[in-house]
């Protein structure tokens, strides 16, 4: 087994949300990826025009507290980190596998890369306490995580 952590869109945009939680995971993050060789770990940028994830914002930028072990930066326009990147065929020059999921959005970026993954043919795990989501309208972030992670069990394993 061949394994890449992908860290996903840990960015200073998750700092407009005023949770609470955004340090909390970004330091288990920074622990996570201290396990990994700095050559296995892949950190993804979400660019979207127009939004604070637009790349002449600074929320765009990576989160001051992520630590970056590398320079493996795949930018993305869509939520998977796979669609109109090179991530595949990276990680396809490096026999690589496996794919380890950590970051944000649950419901977005997270579910996009790990079906994604699943369907190119990966192994794929999923770190279920260094992935998060923030409140919605109607449902708190631990029922939108609830909801994914029992979804996320037929794509890749639970870790």
């Amino acid at each position: 087994m061949k394994q890449a952590l992908l860290v996903i869109d840990i960015q200073e945009a998750l700092d407009l949300k005023h949770d609470e939680n955004v340090s909390q995971t970004i330091d288990t993050i920074n622990e996570l990826i201290s396990t990994y060789p700095k050559e296995q770990v892949y950190y993804i940028r979400h660019l979207e025009i127009g939004s604070e994830f637009d790349p002449n914002e600074p929320t765009s930028q990576f989160h001051y507290e992520l630590i970056l072990v590398n320079n493996q930066i795949i930018t993305k326009f869509h939520h998977s980190a796979f669609y109109e990147t090179s991530l595949h065929e990276i990680l396809q020059l490096k026999n690589i596998d496996t794919i380890d999921i950590c970051g944000y959005q649950i419901e977005y970026c997270v579910d996009a890369t790990i079906k994604t993954g699943h369907f190119l043919g990966y192994n794929v795990r999923i770190y279920q306490d260094h992935i998060h989501t923030f409140n919605s309208p109607t449902l708190s972030d631990q029922d939108i995580k609830d909801h994914y992670l029992n979804q996320f069990s037929l794509y890749g394993d639970i870790i």
